[in-house]
């Protein structure tokens, strides 16, 4: 839906509720969701992690109408990085290497030390860096 549709927060947000119910995670669903997210376009993964897309994503946690936006590209950014959160928790060994391979932690720490990192992405990328560190290649 993504790749036709375009980069809605809506279903990104789904993905949340099906690798995730009620605290108890979804083992099958989180391969199946991180499968997913491996093998489509950077259509759908937007992680901003080379040296020109990188500013962008600075500019956008300065400019407040990224932050009002529901289906804003900053939105999607976050709720993107939750949900690889999500297909992390619960210590599936298989999707934490998949995820820390999207988004390594040298790019979580340029992040969430910069001085225009915003509450939302920080809470967001260090949840994710928590749920992923069972992983050997982080320790």
């Amino acid at each position: 839906m993504i790749e036709t549709h375009g980069r809605y927060v809506e279903y990104l947000q789904f993905l949340q509720t099906i690798v995730k119910s009620e605290d108890n995670f979804i083992r099958k669903t989180q391969d199946m969701v991180m499968n997913e997210l491996v093998n489509v376009g950077e259509d759908v993964l937007l992680f901003y992690n080379d040296k020109q897309s990188f500013q962008m994503l600075i500019r956008m946690m300065k400019d407040s109408e990224f932050h009002t936006d529901a289906n804003s590209a900053l939105n999607y950014h976050i709720t993107l990085v939750q949900l690889l959160a999500n297909c992390t928790e619960g210590k599936n060994v298989t999707t934490e290497m998949k995820c820390i391979s999207l988004l390594t932690l040298d790019d979580i720490v340029r992040v969430v030390t910069h001085p225009d990192c915003t509450a939302k992405v920080k809470s967001a990328y260090i949840d994710f860096s928590t749920t992923a560190t069972s992983t050997p290649r982080w320790r």
